[in-house]
């Protein structure tokens, strides 16, 4: 038994449903004055003193303290102590930097690889710039080879040498490549390193288990007419000790450009950025694990945001500032941050099921887990529903799982369900709850997954031949058809109304499948 399914990111779960609907989910621009605080994993650093609103800046841990460097105009070093929560400020740079990561390089602030000047076609910084916080002085260090000069790079150490990524030779114009370089602060000499299979700009860089990661970005081209809707899905890997690319077989799931990356707990985590999808800044924070060679989702940013970098200190992730819109603005001036579970446990969406929760036997009930129901002790099931899938009489089991894939248990007619691999794809999803009901008025019965923290709302549509069973659904308007209603945590409730014609207009055909056999 599979599904045909019908998904789309940030949309409402029934996306093809919009004329019909008594609202429709839009990414239009981003209510600031609205954070979403069901995004509890991340918290708002409030305290007397803010650091000043910019966008395209750098934000780096270095010692015990966080700078904020850069951005669009003249824009001063913001310096925060986490421990007492509180911003000072220390020598501003020189000239007006933007389109950068920054870097630290034994103590000290490294900027390489910026623009400067206005908009379409910033000029590359030349030069290396050094912020010394214990001096509280910027010098300039080495010069940038001239014919590999750009800006809008990815910038990564790795055991003592600062390596160079992709960027964009001219600004905002069609002058990306795809280049790496590597420098060494100790003798100020430059190599060049093997190209990147894929050019781009607007990304940052991170350094894994030796190796360094390009996810995101985009093709910058404004005299081509190209801006925003130009992302990079291919996520390239560039491995150190042999010198060798290579590209993920799994994209960022995601594409946009502007974004933060960073290392947590071992995996890459992109943050927030931009893109011709929608006007608000990206909220999304999606995450790589190499040892399972695949992407999950975090809780969102509270304010989506691009143009600004995230930064470690201790087990915790910190960002600031930025853009809240694509674009230019609005600027933001707040910090955020996240810290790390001490213990990240694994989850293997082909052994994940139920766990056995050993109990006395009562009175009333029997407890028939262990013979019947498939046992893995890690699977976060979060709702489910009974409905008979494969119009054999008996009730199977659909189950939503958190940071998982969904799940169908068919039943064999005695009551021991049977895990069917792959009936809802096999991407992991935040799935919070799940309902069912014929929503396109065919007979079969249908399955919508509401998520949560990866906003990833699901609507398959059953292939095999349906009966209606109880569920907690209803038809609210008197119309004669199921409706919906989604609750929300922090966010408005959805309410879901039924238009079968136009719902069934909206839609590609699905293809007539046979019901497999049991």
């Amino acid at each position: 038994m599979t599904f045909a399914p019908y998904a789309s990111a940030r949309k409402s779960i029934l996306g093809g449903l919009a004329a019909a609907m008594l609202f429709a989910t839009m990414a239009g621009a981003q209510d600031l004055a609205q954070p979403d605080r069901a995004s509890s994993h991340w918290r708002q650093r409030a305290g007397a003193s803010k650091p000043s609103a910019r966008h395209e800046n750098g934000l780096v841990a270095v010692g015990e303290r966080l700078y904020l460097i850069g951005g669009r105009g003249d824009r001063p070093l913001d310096i925060d102590d986490p421990k007492t929560g509180k911003w000072t400020q220390g020598a501003q740079p020189p000239f007006e930097i933007h389109h950068f990561q920054a870097v630290d390089y034994e103590g000290k602030l490294y900027v390489i690889g910026a623009l400067t000047g206005n908009w379409p076609e910033e000029a590359p910084v030349p030069d290396i710039l050094i912020y010394d916080p214990v001096a509280d002085r910027w010098s300039k260090g080495p010069a940038i080879p001239p014919q590999r000069r750009r800006g809008a790079a990815g910038v990564a150490v790795h055991d003592g040498i600062i390596y160079l990524a992709g960027g964009n030779r001219r600004g905002h114009m069609s002058g990306y490549v795809a280049w790496l370089d590597a420098f060494d602060p100790k003798t100020g000499r430059w190599s060049t390193l093997p190209d990147a299979p894929h050019a781009r700009d607007h990304f940052h860089a991170a350094i894994m288990d030796g190796k360094l990661y390009a996810a995101g970005g985009r093709l910058s081209a404004h005299d081509l007419g190209k801006g925003f809707e130009s992302t990079i899905g291919a996520v390239d890997v560039y491995d150190i000790r042999s010198k060798r690319w290579s590209t993920l077989a799994e994209v960022l799931p995601t594409q946009r450009a502007g974004a933060a990356s960073v290392v947590i707990g071992g995996k890459l985590a992109v943050i927030g950025g931009e893109s011709g999808a929608q006007e608000a800044a990206h909220r999304e924070v999606e995450v790589y694990d190499p040892a399972t060679a695949r992407w999950t989702s975090m809780a969102p940013l509270p304010v989506g945001r691009h143009g600004t970098q995230a930064t470690t200190l201790g087990s915790s992730v910190y960002i600031a500032a930025g853009s809240g819109n694509r674009g230019g603005g609005p600027e933001l001036d707040d910090l955020w941050v996240v810290t790390a579970a001490k213990r990240v446990e694994e989850r293997s969406p082909t052994d994940d099921a139920f766990s056995l929760i050993p109990e006395k036997p009562g009175v009333s009930w029997v407890d028939a887990t262990a013979p019947n129901l498939p046992i893995a002790p890690n699977l976060h099931a979060t709702d489910a529903v009974f409905i008979d899938v494969d119009h054999d009489g008996d009730l199977d089991v659909v189950i939503s799982v958190e940071h998982g894939v969904n799940r169908l248990y068919r039943n064999d007619g005695g009551g021991r369900p049977t895990y069917v691999p792959d009936a809802f794809g096999t991407r992991m999803h935040d799935s919070e709850h799940v309902r069912a009901a014929d929503f396109n008025g065919d007979g079969h019965m249908d399955v919508v997954f509401v998520a949560e923290a990866d906003e990833f709302h699901q609507l398959y549509l059953g292939n095999g031949v349906g009966r209606s069973w109880r569920m907690r659904r209803g038809d609210l308007d008197g119309d004669g058809r199921d409706d919906v209603l989604i609750g929300g945590w922090g966010t408005q409730a959805r309410l879901l109304l039924t238009n079968i014609k136009a719902y069934q207009a909206s839609l590609p055909p699905v293809p007539k499948r046979a019901v497999r056999s049991r």
